[in-house]
Order: structure tokens, then sequence, then C-alpha cells
């Protein structure tokens, strides 16, 4: 038995968090995001009437809503790509905050999520381009 209780507490040590547990961490993590997720129909790629051309929703972004800013007043804003889902944002952008830490450059990330999850065919290309352009006041009031 005493053979059996080492193996176990070697296994222990060596075992790497289950992608699962990776992936609660990243979703519970408050990441600063800003945010026109639902400010377009993703059928149409028209602005919805409760929306602005240049409005937008943060969460959590340092020098907004009380939150306190970096000392080297040094900002990353990430934007994810076309057909991405609200999840792979979060993903992505906490790898990109990852990559940048172990590179040991050290300014906060803002990760800019849009309405990209269009239907992956011609047209959903196209609504998409459309939503993205429309973004671009968004991102330039943000900024």
């Amino acid at each position: 038995m005493k053979n059996w209780s080492a193996y176990k507490d070697l296994l222990a040590r060596r075992r790497h968090p289950s992608f699962t547990s990776i992936l609660l961490n990243i979703l519970n993590k408050k990441l600063p995001i800003v945010s026109t997720r639902n400010h377009f129909n993703l059928e149409t790629g028209q602005l919805r009437f409760s929306h602005n051309i240049e409005d937008y929703d943060s969460y959590d972004v340092p020098g907004l809503n009380g939150n306190p800013c970096s000392n080297n007043n040094e900002l990353a804003v990430y934007i994810h790509g076309v057909w991405t889902r609200q999840i792979a944002t979060k993903e992505q952008i906490d790898r990109t905050n990852l990559s940048l830490n172990s590179n040991e450059y050290h300014i906060p990330v803002v990760g800019f999520s849009w309405d990209s999850n269009t239907v992956i065919n011609p047209s959903g290309w196209n609504i998409a381009k459309s939503i993205a352009n429309q973004n671009g006041p968004k991102l330039a009031k943000f900024l």
C-alpha cells in the first residue's frame, strides 16, 4: 500500500488543471471589456433602435466607471475577428493578456466585443462586414 500512496501523490503533483476548470476560470474572471454586443440585428446588420452610432457598454475598464487607471498610462485593445462568440472573445482576451505578461509587458488589456456571430455563409460575411464598419464610430468614441 505504501507504494500506491506514493504513486498517487506523484500523480496529484503532476496533474494539470482540466480544460473545464481553465475555461471556468476565464469565464469567472472579470475582464475589462468594451462591448457592442446586441447593438445590431445579426440577420440584417441594422443598428437596433435602442442604440446609437456612438454608444457602447463598458465593464471593468481602467479609467472608466470609477476603475483606476494603470500607472504607465498604457492600454492594449484587443478586437476579435468575425464569427467569434462571446465566450471565445473572453478566452482570446485572456490569452492576449497572458501572452503580453509572459513577455514581461504588463499593461491592461481591454477587449472590444462586437456582434460578429452572424450566419457562416456569404450573406453572413457581408452582414458581419457591415456591422464591423458600423462599429468604427463606437470604437473611436471609446478611444
